[in-house]
């Protein structure tokens, strides 16, 4: 049973309205101190325990992903609770409107500048997802209605209901999950594994949507020519669309700061520098550079010095045996030859 508007749960969250309902269940805007808040409730609408059990774990893993993450795209975690048998999950109410009711009231595209703009800022969210740690998170149901434009044109991302760690040693999901027309083909297939290209692919498809309002969920995995239906996007955009777009997940980019690194310099080109709310981290390249070093016989002065010394010592005063003589050469030529084997592998040795 729903709740109503002005219902009262865990003490002090007053319903407001219902924002959405969903497989997963519903979503409602609740007020507590003067404060808003976004409340997922769990669905208790089964067809077999099995299935019960499923989507209870997917909604508690919900609720421990947003637990650990910290990113302003995505929604803040405050809190669960169990209320009448069923879960709930209190985060940030995000104000805006989706993309789906953006595309819905568009006539035509909506300009190429604020395609990028939305396609840059999802790039910087899915990088910080899928370079968690110790593992990855991939969000896998990207699609318009699960994106907010709030104010300034600023984009936030929304319902980590199906999204899950990556395990590479899997070789499927466990439950084929996603939005058909946005899921990856290896999301469909019944021993398909979803990884962080599937996340490529699903942007490649928003954005495809976006530059040309055709609905991928009508003919998936087939796209028109971007240029037939918009004239007006140039041929390297569209390339660059075509490739998050390949089939084969090894035909895509093969993380989404390349993909972010390629739309970024295709904006600056056309449009201007770039500036986001979300600012990844630039990916550190580090330059061989020639390090500042004494020669090599010099940097070794402090090391010889009291073996030559002790040499001598043995010369002048013949205290041993001449036949040590020998071995002791050897053993200073072993030093000698370890330290410069080893000097040469750090780089200190041209």
């Amino acid at each position: 049973m729903a709740l109503n508007a002005g219902d009262i749960i865990d003490k002090n969250y007053k319903i407001i309205s219902t924002l959405g309902e969903g497989a997963m269940g519903r979503v409602y805007l609740a007020e507590k101190e003067n404060t808003f808040y976004a409340i997922k409730e769990s669905s208790t609408d089964f067809s077999s325990p099995e299935e019960e059990k499923i989507w209870r774990n997917s909604f508690l893993c919900e609720a421990d992903l947003l637990y650990n993450i910290n990113h302003p795209g995505l929604p803040k975690y405050y809190k669960n609770f169990k209320y009448n048998n069923k879960m709930y999950i209190v985060m940030e109410y995000i104000k805006g409107i989706s993309l789906e009711d953006i595309i819905k009231a568009s006539i035509k595209p909506p300009e190429e500048k604020r395609v990028l703009n939305w396609g840059i800022q999802l790039c910087e969210i899915l990088f910080y997802l899928h370079t968690m740690k110790p593992s990855s998170i991939i969000y896998r149901d990207l699609k318009p209605s699960n994106i907010i434009i709030t104010e300034g044109d600023n984009l936030r991302l929304i319902d980590l209901g199906v999204a899950r760690h990556y395990d590479p040693a899997k070789d499927c999901d466990t439950v084929r999950l996603g939005t058909p027309g946005y899921a990856a083909p290896e999301q469909c297939r019944k021993k398909g594994q979803s990884t962080p290209l599937s996340d490529i692919y699903a942007l490649g498809v928003v954005m495809h949507q976006l530059l040309t309002l055709h609905d991928p969920t009508v003919t998936p995995f087939k796209f028109p020519n971007i240029r037939k239906l918009n004239n007006t996007v140039s041929e390297q955009l569209e390339w660059i669309i075509n490739k998050a777009l390949n089939l084969d997940p090894k035909d895509r980019y093969i993380d989404t700061g390349l993909f972010r690194d390629e739309l970024h310099d295709y904006y600056e080109e056309n449009f201007g520098t770039f500036t986001s709310m979300y600012m990844m981290e630039p990916l550190c390249i580090i330059e061989k550079q020639s390090i500042p070093h004494k020669p090599f016989f010099d940097s070794l002065e402090s090391f010889i010095d009291p073996l030559l010394n002790s040499l001598m010592d043995f010369l002048d005063y013949k205290k041993y045996r001449w036949e040590f003589l020998f071995y002791y050469l050897i053993i200073l030529l072993s030093i000698l030859e370890i330290y410069y084997l080893l000097s040469k592998s750090a780089g200190t040795i041209r």
